[in-house]
Parts: C-alpha cells; sequence; structure tokens
C-alpha cells in the first residue's frame, strides 16, 4: 500500500534496515536485548518493541476476539472513502478500499469492506452464518454493491479498557510493548510510534500514562463501572419515554 512503501522508504532514508521473512521467535530482556530468529540466528539491541501478543503474551486485561470480513465490488466514488462503524453488539465495521489496491493488484474496481459479528476467540464458531448476516447488513444499507468476491476473518486483541498498551513492557529490561489494538491498527500505530519513540529516547510525553502497559487495574474496573451505569441511564431513558 501507499502508507507502506512511504514508511519503508521514510525508515531506509534515516539509515533503518527492514528484513523480511525474519520471523522472530523469543525475546531475551537485559541491558543487552537477544532477539532469536527462525533459523538460529540472534540479533542484539540495546532496545526492542515488541508488536506480536504470540511473543510478549497478551495485553493487560485483553481478551482476543475473532472477527469477520466481507469485501464487494461497488460503482466508483458510490461510498465516500472514510471508516465507518456503529454502536451495536456486535458492531459492524465499514471501509472503502481505492482501485488497483495492493490486495488485490491488478483490479481496478472499488471495494467496499464489511467486517464484524465478533466474538471471543476461545468461542468456537462457523465462520458461514457470520459472513450471511454481514452480507445482509451491506445490502440493507449499501444496496448498490454487488456480490461478494473475498471474505475472510482473524483475531484482534480487545482491552478491557478499551485502549492499547504501549510503553515498556513491566518487569522487561529493554522491552517495550504495542499491542492490543482493537482492530483500530491505522490510529494506534500512529499514537504507538510518537508514545513509543518518546519512551526509549526517555523523553516525556503526555499520553505514556493513559497507554501504560502496567496501569492500574482499576482503570479497567472504572471502565466497566462507566459502561454499566451508561447502559442504566440509557435504559431507564427508554422506558420513560415509552411511558
Amino acid at each position: 500500500s501507499r502508507l507502506l512503501s512511504g514508511l519503508r522508504r521514510a525508515v531506509e532514508r534515516r539509515g533503518g534496515r527492514i528484513h523480511e521473512r525474519s520471523r522472530v521467535v523469543d525475546v531475551k530482556e537485559g541491558s543487552t536485548v537477544s532477539l532469536r530468529v527462525s533459523g538460529g540466528a540472534s540479533v542484539f539491541a540495546e532496545h526492542a518493541i515488541v508488536a506480536a501478543p504470540s511473543l510478549s503474551g497478551p495485553p493487560a486485561r485483553a481478551v482476543a476476539h475473532r472477527t469477520y470480513v466481507v469485501a464487494a465490488p461497488v460503482p466508483e466514488h458510490a461510498v465516500p472513502r472514510a471508516l465507518y462503524w456503529d454502536s451495536d453488539r456486535p458492531y459492524h465495521y465499514v471501509r472503502g478500499w481505492g482501485r488497483g489496491s495492493a490486495h488485490w493488484p491488478g483490479d481496478q474496481r472499488e471495494y467496499l469492506v464489511v467486517g464484524g459479528e465478533d466474538h471471543p476467540a476461545a468461542k468456537p464458531s462457523d465462520p458461514e452464518p457470520r459472513w450471511a448476516r454481514l452480507e445482509a447488513w451491506m445490502r440493507e444499507r449499501f444496496p448498490m454493491a454487488s456480490g461478494v468476491t473475498h471474505r475472510w476473518h482473524g483475531e484482534v486483541q480487545e482491552p478491557a479498557d478499551g485502549l492499547p498498551s504501549l510503553g515498556r513492557d513491566p518487569g522487561r529490561e529493554g522491552i517495550f510493548r504495542a499491542s492490543g489494538f482493537g482492530g483500530s491498527g491505522l490510529t494506534s500505530a500512529a499514537v504507538a510510534a510518537m508514545v513509543l519513540s518518546d519512551s526509549v529516547l526517555g523523553r516525556a510525553n503526555p499520553w505514556s500514562r493513559l497507554y501504560d502497559p502496567g496501569r492500574p487495574r482499576s482503570r479497567a474496573g472504572a471502565f466497566v463501572r462507566f459502561g454499566l451505569g451508561a447502559a442504566k441511564r440509557f435504559f431507564g431513558l427508554k422506558r420513560s419515554r415509552e411511558a
């Protein structure tokens, strides 16, 4: 994509190097961080940022959720380019995909991408009915969409308090974490870049405390209490109007 190509050029312009097909299988903290890659070779660094829950463990107070997606061609400019989502449970999200996307090279059609129907990953589920519900939801709101051409599903980490973990990994010297994006990777990655660069360089950042991976558990409790209170107020108001 254009975003990734631009990021790659920026990294290389500043002297950084990108190694593909170098899967990291182990990270050991310390004054010098050791990263072992598949094949047995090791890389040593003063700091390492782990952005893969499978290596660092799940983010604090986060649950893995499986999310489902369908994509269908739409007429050019039929849907304004934006990221949309609703407040249903499970919720739905929508975005447009431009012509000639790197995801489908050579395909000059515009696509509507609709996702949702999330559930905890530990809960087994047949994807077929979830894809069918997504398509029905799409047809009701975007009748200009053609037949579904692509379907897939994957996992996202959903933090209990709705915030990703960005910063020094508690108890791990030299290790920083970027995880728990909850499916909002483009937005969270931009914030992570600012928070983590300041953390590594020892600079103050106004958001470090908010996203701290070691933030108090009470914040998750406060988040739940806030949600329950909002629900009570909403349904109480709804009942009073119906009466």
